[in-house]
Formats: C-alpha cells, sequence, structure tokens
C-alpha cells in the first residue's frame, strides 16, 4: 500500500502483477519493476543502506547459551535465556547483550539488580524504572533495561512476568610501557 502512494505521489501508476512484484508505469510509459517491501533477517556480512560494509567492531556473533560476565553478579531469580549477542571487535574491549525472560516482576528484577550492583561496587551512574547503567572499578559498563516479557516458546514464557536485556561491554586496557 505504501508502495502504491508513494509510486502515484510521483506519478507513477501501478498494478500488482500474479508473481508478487508490482509493475509500475513512469509518465512517458515506461515500464519499471519494483520489488515489493520485504523483511529480512539481520545480517553482518550485507552492506547496509548505503553500500557500504559495516565495520567490524559493530559486526556481532550469535550467543547459543548464556555467558557469565566478569565482575558481575548472575541474577538468582528464575530466568530463561531468549538470546543473545556477542561483539567480538567492540572498540575498547568484548561487548555482550543477553535477552532473559523472567518469572519476577520487572520492579522485582530492578531491585535485585540495583541491589546486587551496589554490592559488587559498581557505580551506578543512572537508573530509573526501566533502566540501569553501571560502570566497574576497572571501566567496564552494564546497561540492565526491564521490560515486559518477550514472546518466545512455551518453555521459555511459563509464569513469566518480566524480561531484562543486559548489555556489558568488558574494557581492557591496554598495558604502557616503562
Amino acid at each position: 500500500m505504501r508502495i502504491l502512494i508513494l509510486l502515484t505521489l510521483f506519478g507513477i501508476t501501478s498494478q500488482l502483477s500474479t508473481s508478487n512484484e508490482v509493475l509500475a508505469q513512469t509518465p512517458n510509459t515506461q515500464k519499471i519493476k519494483v520489488s515489493p517491501m520485504v523483511a529480512r533477517p539481520y545480517s553482518t556480512s550485507n552492506p547496509n543502506r548505503d553500500g557500504k560494509v559495516q565495520e567490524s567492531e559493530f559486526n556481532p556473533n550469535a550467543l547459543a547459551r548464556p555467558v557469565e560476565l566478569p565482575n558481575l553478579p548472575s541474577y538468582t531469580g528464575v530466568q530463561y535465556y531468549i538470546n543473545g549477542l556477542v561483539y567480538p571487535n567492540a572498540k575498547g574491549g568484548v561487548g555482550y547483550m543477553m535477552v532473559f525472560n523472567c518469572e519476577n516482576t520487572k520492579v522485582q528484577i530492578r531491585d535485585w539488580w540495583q541491589s546486587a550492583l551496589k554490592s559488587h561496587k559498581w557505580d551506578v551512574t543512572f537508573s530509573d524504572s526501566n533502566l540501569i547503567k553501571a560502570r566497574d572499578k576497572d571501566g567496564s559498563t552494564c546497561i540492565i533495561t526491564m521490560q515486559g516479557p518477550i514472546t518466545t516458546t512455551k518453555e521459555k514464557s511459563k509464569n513469566v512476568r518480566a524480561a531484562y536485556q543486559i548489555y556489558y561491554q568488558q574494557i581492557v586496557k591496554e598495558k604502557g610501557f616503562l
């Protein structure tokens, strides 16, 4: 529908063909093929919209299972791992993003993380009802976002009341020369 409206605005008439592609005709009767808009899965090897290949620091790899994050406490409530990414070439150090469904509420998840970070000597730099940002003494950072449950399999949705996403970047400081 959006294609039809945009094509009409530019003086192009169109009609759908049987192969689910749009045939468009410009005012000077030149016929052109316009591909329908299709959602494609994220791919790190394909160029972005400008045709440029993404820098390696932004290319993630999927995490098949959750990983233990250095100097960060592990959540003790009942949780189900949904998905995650690792950014092995991120500037400054490896980055991790993981998503979990939980049987606890958003408030309970937030309160647990707030307390756990403080007891592990993390400096909480920002906190509100849905987000916590913190920095460790070595410079590593984490951002924890609380949200509603993520739709997934029955096993990972049973008794689920909320979810959280954690982004963690471990800062690796290069040793200087003496």
